[in-house]
């Protein structure tokens, strides 16, 4: 059972007293029931970097079972709510971005996979497009030296996803435009 959290600024809000309209009032911070697809709580905070505080305070007064999955985006990844969700007995799954403090990591699951390949691979063809999804599911403790590197050291797996998306269009024209093949690769932390 998957419960998403996320946050958006909002807007069409401002801050009263403020000249440049661009700076805005609020920033919504939402977790949600994914299986039902129903917002479970909801508040405002200023910045956007205070999300992990608001999931926390909303998580405190949530009935959620210990069998229950949180999710968030990278930007929430932090050793605090980490820490929080450890405390209530919480499985976590975080993404993680390849930028700033979690290069080394994100390094070390690449370096690992392309020395020792593995991953489930699968395939589907959506209208004018075949997405191939490879996912690579490692255990931290097959990585030499990754706890000294992996952002939390609760992280017992590490996961990336590779998608790959190819036009499909049948078109006999001689001139036709071939478009390229476009890769995007995600990885996650998970206890």
């Amino acid at each position: 059972h998957l419960i998403g959290g996320d946050g958006q600024e909002l807007r069409s809000s401002f801050r009263r007293g403020e000249s440049n309209r661009r700076k805005k009032g609020a920033h919504r911070v939402s977790f949600f029931d994914c299986d039902t697809r129903n917002v479970l709580n909801y508040t405002l905070v200023k910045y956007k970097n205070n999300e992990a505080q608001a999931f926390m305070a909303m998580l405190k007064d949530a009935h959620i079972s210990s069998d229950d999955i949180f999710y968030a985006d990278a930007l929430n990844a932090r050793g605090e709510l980490i820490d929080f969700l450890n405390s209530r007995k919480l499985d976590w799954i975080f993404a993680v971005k390849t930028n700033l403090g979690n290069q080394t990591a994100v390094a070390g699951i690449s370096n690992f996979l392309e020395k020792n390949p593995q991953g489930h691979e699968y395939s589907k063809k959506e209208s004018s497009r075949i997405e191939t999804r490879k996912y690579d599911i490692i255990p931290v403790s097959a990585i030499d030296g990754c706890q000294l590197y992996c952002m939390h050291p609760n992280t017992r797996t590490l996961i990336r996803v590779s998608k790959v998306t190819q036009e499909h269009l049948r078109d006999d024209r001689k001139n036709s435009i071939q478009r390229k093949p476009t890769e995007s690769v995600l990885y996650f932390i998970s206890s």
